[in-house]
């Protein structure tokens, strides 16, 4: 414990002496991944993706066959990513009391959880969007929780919970809005889009299908928080590297450490109310 109150306080004093760099700061990490995930970058070789590891916009993340993977962007919205899927992070931005992302879906399927940061509107005239971008078609949120796949040259978006809106690629002046239980289909670029309902069946299945596979909140948690300590451990600062760098990617880490610490009180908090009302 010394030795990091020493390393935090050679930190402060480091910190005051360095102005901050100018950085592609990240939009989001990687909280699940099985099987294989690549990350594609513009101008750095194809890697592997690997948990906690930060995604930049303009990151391109292909999810191979038996694979899922799940992105928390910087205001907590979440993507959840099916096999066989390619989607790109056009854009994200977070800052300026107004939050826009964009992202392009190549290929398969995801699911996208969208947070409404202090009250923030999202919409088509709003200053604050959320939208995927496929081949064929646009589809927006004004709400939470929906699903987007594009598979055979076909667009379809399934609302879970509040409300959203579509249109084709070249018909953007015809929008049709989705309610909570509805889905968009887009089946050609110069097609109007068509709505109809959603079943429970198809909504569970899809929601099942995007799930992580196997482990509990807390577990995932758990694992983060693991991974964090062990990357804390054996950090360069512990070894005399004391630059500007590793100053904040070491102030970075333990930001991290605290909140995913936050996080597990959170779900194990959920599941002994889960618990606790079962029994009553």
């Amino acid at each position: 414990m010394k030795k990091y109150l020493a390393i935090t306080a050679c930190f402060i004093v480091l910190g005051a002496l360095f102005p901050l760099v100018a950085q592609a700061a990240p939009v989001g990490k990687f909280t699940y991944i099985a099987g294989k995930v690549d990350i594609i970058s513009s101008g750095k070789a194809v890697k592997s993706a690997k948990m906690q590891e930060d995604v930049h916009k303009g990151d391109v993340i292909q999810v191979k066959k038996e694979s899922k993977a799940e992105i928390t962007f910087l205001d907590d919205s979440v993507l959840r990513i099916a096999p066989d899927t390619r989607v790109e992070i056009s854009e994200y931005f977070v800052g300026e009391g107004r939050v826009v992302g964009i992202l392009n879906l190549a290929a398969g399927k995801i699911q996208s959880t969208v947070r409404k940061t202090f009250g923030m509107v999202f919409g088509l005239k709003n200053q604050s969007r959320f939208e995927i971008h496929t081949p064929t078609a646009v589809i927006g949120v004004r709400g939470t929780d929906f699903f987007t796949s594009f598979l055979a040259g076909i667009t379809e978006a399934v609302f879970k919970k509040e409300k959203g809106y579509i249109f084709s690629l070249n018909l953007p002046d015809i929008v049709e809005y989705i309610n909570t239980g509805e889905k968009g289909r887009v089946v050609s670029p110069d097609r109007a889009p068509s709505v109809s309902e959603a079943t429970a069946a198809e909504i569970n299945a899809l929601t099942q299908e995007l799930a992580p596979w196997g482990k509990s909140e807390e577990d995932k948690i758990k694992d983060i928080i693991k991974d964090i300590k062990s990357e804390i451990l054996n950090h360069p600062a512990h070894y005399g590297h004391l630059d500007k760098n590793t100053i904040l990617h070491y102030f970075g880490l333990t930001s991290q450490l605290e909140k995913a610490e936050g996080d597990l009180g959170d779900a194990e908090a959920e599941t002994r109310g889960r618990g606790d009302g079962g029994g009553g």
